[in-house]
Formats: structure tokens, C-alpha cells, sequence
């Protein structure tokens, strides 16, 4: 299971990707419907993760981890 902090960077890496792309042929257009789709699933985990209060349980965890 995915930390907070890991779920938001991966979904700010994804949101940087998708703001440099430059789309210029079809493969960079199957790229980016991949990513967008990527965006959308992370975005549900996030919202599954505050919806079930499964990010405190992580987060709590990883506390005693470190």
C-alpha cells in the first residue's frame, strides 16, 4: 500500500509529465491518453484513501517504521 506522501508526488510527477509533453505524432498521443489515465486512477486512490481513513493507518505505520 502506498503512502500519502508517495500517492501525491507520483500524482505530481504525472502532472508534470503531462504539462511538458508536446504531442507530435500517435505514439506521443497513446502516451498521453495513458497518462491521463494514470492521473484518473491516482486520483481515485487518493480519494478511496481520505474516503476509508486508510491514510492515517499508513501514515501512522510508516511513523513507526522510520
Amino acid at each position: 500500500m502506498l503512502s500519502r506522501q508517495s500517492l501525491e508526488i507520483l500524482l505530481d510527477l504525472v502532472e508534470i509529465k503531462l504539462s511538458s509533453m508536446i504531442v507530435q505524432d500517435k505514439e506521443d498521443i497513446k502516451e498521453l491518453r495513458k497518462l491521463k489515465c494514470c492521473k484518473s486512477e491516482l486520483i481515485a486512490v487518493r480519494r478511496e484513501f481520505f474516503k476509508n481513513g486508510a491514510v492515517h493507518e499508513v501514515e501512522s505505520l510508516s511513523s513507526q517504521v522510520l
